[in-house]
């Protein structure tokens, strides 16, 4: 199974790619603009979601980013900086 999930996509941007006048690292760069707009937007209908005993959440939804932001921050030099 996750070789047809790795495999699907690989054939389509080849499809892509031989019918449109596109270099490839540009079609790589719009999939992940298209990656990351996409999930972006599928997160405001995961936090409403109420998963139930299926999330493991203390707010039993599918998925909480407001539990995220604490791990998150900027250091002193203005880097991205993940705290664990």
């Amino acid at each position: 199974m996750a070789h047809i999930n790795v495999a699907v996509p690989m054939v389509y941007e080849e499809r892509v790619i031989n019918r449109f006048t596109i270099h490839p690292l540009e079609a790589v760069g719009w999939e992940g603009i298209f990656g990351f707009v996409l999930l972006g937007l599928l997160l405001i209908p995961f936090f409403h979601i109420d998963a139930g005993a299926f999330s493991e959440l203390p707010t039993h939804k599918l998925d909480d980013m407001m539990l995220l932001m604490p791990f998150i921050s900027w250091d002193k030099t203005g880097k991205f900086l993940r705290q664990l």
